[in-house]
């Protein structure tokens, strides 16, 4: 079996988590560094231990060409001419994708992703007569949230979507006996241990993504689904309105499955 091409695995960077620029347009060797934090040691039998306590994973892109057509380019000029550091200036999102096919002839590659939140920090500002550059620093950090992306080869352009099977299977029919009610059911009938169901009524589905943190307050605020047997009647519903339902842990209210129906309430 040949090798894979370098560009099966792929780097891609984002301020805000939907504009994204592929990393590495001008670098022939880029890694993310693994730095796993072991220690081996030995006792006075001749017995070895071995401790392994993680990683502290950083990809280092250097150089950095400056291109104002980049995605990032605007706001990292800015954080390095500005000297910003705080979370609030620095911390993006970062995929990670492996591409399991490819398509010549569309100039396609599909495959699955890992994205995160990352810190982007700039180290330097200027370089040599090749070009104005700022070299930056990717630190992931936080919990991995897979899905699948397609990479447009032609415009350098990744595509993220939900990895099947985080999609939660949502029915809806007319009560039987009480106007303005539906009955639903979820598929998984339960959310698992640690997790619960919230839902969310409106004129359409809901905009929430897996990792997404929910809310139970407020306005917009998402309230707890009880089932039984994977089933239960909503109350004060009109035809046409959309249902959102969301699995989420119980301790952050991080999202982990999600979906949504056209709700049918009897007249």
């Amino acid at each position: 079996m040949s090798k894979l091409e370098r560009n099966r695995g792929m780097f891609f960077g984002s301020w805000d988590g939907s504009l994204w620029d592929a990393i590495g347009k001008d670098n022939d060797d880029l890694s993310k560094e693994l730095n796993p934090d072991t220690e081996a040691s030995k006792n006075v039998l001749g017995e070895t231990t071995f401790k392994h306590s993680g990683y502290a994973p950083e990809v280092d892109v250097d150089p950095y060409y400056m291109d104002p057509e980049r995605n990032m380019y605007q706001h990292m000029l800015e954080c390095a001419l500005e000297e910003k550091y705080g979370e609030a200036d620095l911390l993006g999102k970062f995929a990670e994708a492996f591409f399991t096919s490819v398509d010549p002839a569309a100039r396609t590659m599909s495959g699955y992703a890992y994205v995160r939140d990352a810190w982007f920090v700039p180290q330097s500002v200027g370089g040599d007569t090749s070009g104005f550059a700022i070299p930056y620093t990717v630190t992931p950090v936080g919990a991995m949230v897979k899905k699948a992306v397609t990479y447009d080869m032609a415009t350098n352009t990744p595509t993220f979507t939900d990895w099947p099977g985080d999609e939660l299977v949502v029915t809806s029919v007319a009560n039987a006996t009480t106007s303005g009610s539906t009955d639903i059911t979820v598929e998984p009938a339960a959310p698992g241990s640690g997790n619960k169901y919230y839902y969310r009524i409106a004129a359409g589905a809901i905009n929430v993504n897996i990792g997404d943190v929910i809310s139970t307050d407020g306005g917009s605020a998402w309230t707890e689904l009880t089932l039984s047997e994977g089933a239960a009647t909503l109350s004060s519903t009109t035809t046409g309105q959309v249902l959102t339902v969301v699995r989420a842990k119980t301790t952050d209210l991080t999202v982990s499955k999600k979906g949504h129906v056209s709700i049918v309430a009897k007249p």
